[in-house]
């Protein structure tokens, strides 16, 4: 019984390592599928008054995030990273390529 308990202790902390051992950067993993035609416009599940994410006549997302400390930044939706441009605004923006219909979650 207590050699059982002794292995159930050791669990945490083998997953705690395993996420601290990952200490390099996340790389952009989806290539870009060409430029996007501009038709954006603000998706019709934001909040109101919010102009980001839109979305084109392609399905394709537009994301943008302001971090002016940060020197690089990707757009996940659904386990896809795309990389971002900093704007002279210190507002970082991002497209994807095109998505299903539906809702979907992202982050930056």
């Amino acid at each position: 019984m207590k050699s059982a308990l002794t292995r159930l202790g050791w669990i945490p902390l083998l997953a705690c390592s395993v996420a601290l051992g990952q200490n390099t950067p996340p790389a952009a993993t989806a290539p870009q599928a060409g430029p996007p035609v501009e038709d954006f416009k603000p998706s019709a599940l934001n909040q109101q008054g919010k102009q980001y994410p839109q979305v084109n006549s392609e399905r394709r997302v537009r994301a943008r995030l302001v971090a002016p400390q940060a020197t690089n930044v990707l757009l996940d939706i659904g386990g896809q990273r795309y990389p971002m441009t900093k704007g002279e605004d210190n507002a970082w923006v991002g497209v994807s390529n095109p998505q299903d219909e539906g809702f979907h979650y992202y982050q930056s």
